[in-house]
């Protein structure tokens, strides 16, 4: 098989145009894994902008930005329903040292979006709208199915109210001030309705 090839036809489905020197440094990191071609052109059309054309250089600089792809899994898995993922990826990025406040731009924005999805009357229209690609259409139905819209908009209200805590903008004795507790919570109940109880505590 033409690597760069099937990278590129995978890439275009996925709304996705790159040069083939990009291709060419796609094709050598996913070294023939199909698996890991359709994860890493799933991570891509997350973090590009939309019409944004994915050269070499553009390409080296989101892998190098490990901690954005981490967040991208982590992200995934809350969407997927994987609670045990979330939890697993989460402790990773804090062992890494990762900073909350650099996450809750993208957990923030997921959530904002799945908020107008369950509103909306026209799902395609409203993905396209939002710059959601079709390849990761049916992770957003899957999320949507666990919650009603209303669930939704309270999720995206504890996500502003995590981002405050991670900030130093809680309100003094009435939430734990512990940001990272407070985001597993978050995403946990995200991916598993049953644990809305923890975000009670």
């Amino acid at each position: 098989m033409n690597w760069p090839a099937g990278l590129g036809a995978r890439l275009r489905r996925a709304g996705i145009k790159a040069t083939p020197e990009a291709l060419a440094l796609l094709a050598q990191r996913v070294e023939g894994n199909l698996l890991a071609a359709a994860q890493e052109v799933d991570k891509l059309a997350l973090l590009l902008e939309r019409d944004e054309v994915l050269d070499a250089g553009r390409l080296q600089a989101l892998v190098a930005d490990s901690a954005r792809f981490d967040v991208f899994r982590l992200m995934e898995a809350a969407l997927n329903g994987r609670p045990a993922q979330v939890a697993r990826v989460l402790a990773g990025l804090r062992a890494e040292g990762e900073a909350i406040p650099a996450l809750m731009g993208m957990v923030v924005k997921e959530l904002g979006a799945l908020a107008a999805l369950a509103q909306a009357a026209d799902f395609a229209g409203r993905c396209k709208a939002l710059g959601i690609w079709e390849s990761r259409q049916a992770t957003y139905k899957r999320a949507l199915a666990r919650h009603s819209p209303e669930r939704w908009q309270w999720l995206l209200a504890e996500a502003g109210r995590v981002d405050r805590i991670a900030k130093g903008r809680a309100r003094p004795g009435r939430e734990s001030h512990d940001a990272w507790l407070q985001l597993e919570r978050l995403l946990l109940v995200v991916a598993e309705p049953r644990a809305r109880r923890l975000l009670a505590s």
